[in-house]
């Protein structure tokens, strides 16, 4: 996956969670 949406990214930079399962799994700001 050579595409990274920057929402993701940030996101998951904001969280503890793991950022390639994290981001792969649930790219919302819902979780």
């Amino acid at each position: 996956m050579a595409r990274r949406p920057s929402r993701c990214y940030r996101f998951c930079k904001n969280k503890p969670y793991p950022k390639s399962r994290f981001c792969r799994g649930v790219p919302d700001p819902k979780i």
